[in-house]
């Protein structure tokens, strides 16, 4: 058993890290993959890192198993959102990895990338959640001759320059060819503690006086 030191404000923590029962075969994945699950949990780490554990049960979620699986990517090892997320162990995600080496075909990692929010992408984000919830959301549409989509934009503007700083958003963007790198979708998140402090003039006030009627009591 190894032992590895996550990097944080403070290094007096070590992650053991046991390799039993992994072959010759698996051993260089293993090492990149457990490595990387450290790096990126850092003090979050429940337990030791075996190939017998879970991402999650260890101090995984959803936004660093995103963080892993870009962080794998760049190390040249292709694993996809789906298979990552449904691995019951992080033996399993060995074995995902090695297969998809082994059958380099079509598969969602190759089909997508999931990269951070960036001011390079303000315009097209801005297309899709204006398009998403002018279009497409319920609670809008009942309002829909009062609310216009430069309403979405204000919103948008004044927490723009937070949810770049935050580091916590991602984009996902197609690697069809042809596509040019096109953004399908985002995950927009914010530190619950350090939320921006917004203020809406707007007919969306009425959409979010709802949702705080109903999520208030919860």
């Amino acid at each position: 058993m190894e032992a590895r030191r996550y990097c944080g404000a403070d290094n007096s923590t070590a992650v053991q890290i046991d390799y039993t029962g992994i072959g010759s075969d698996r051993l260089p994945v293993a090492k990149v993959l457990f490595d990387t699950v450290v790096q990126v949990l850092g003090s979050s780490v429940r337990s030791h890192v075996s190939q017998s554990v879970n991402f999650y049960q260890i101090g995984g979620n959803s936004l660093n198993s995103i963080y892993t699986i870009t962080k794998l990517r760049e190390a040249g090892h292709q694993v996809s959102v789906a298979d990552f997320v449904s691995a019951q162990t992080l033996g399993d995600i060995i074995d995902l990895i090695l297969s998809n080496k082994a059958h380099p075909g079509i598969s969602l990692s190759n089909q997508y990338e999931c990269v951070f929010l960036t001011h390079a992408h303000k315009q097209d984000l801005f297309q899709i959640i204006t398009d998403s919830f002018y279009e497409k959301a319920d609670l809008e549409r009942w309002i829909i001759p009062e609310l216009k989509r430069d309403c979405y934009v204000e919103l948008l503007e004044q927490i723009w320059e937070p949810l770049v700083a935050a580091r916590l958003s991602f984009i996902v963007k197609s690697r069809e060819v042809g596509e040019g790198g096109k953004i399908l979708g985002a995950c927009l998140n914010f530190d619950a503690l350090d939320e921006p402090e917004v203020a809406i003039t707007s007919k969306l006030n009425i959409i979010f006086e709802f949702l705080e009627h109903l999520e208030g009591p919860i």
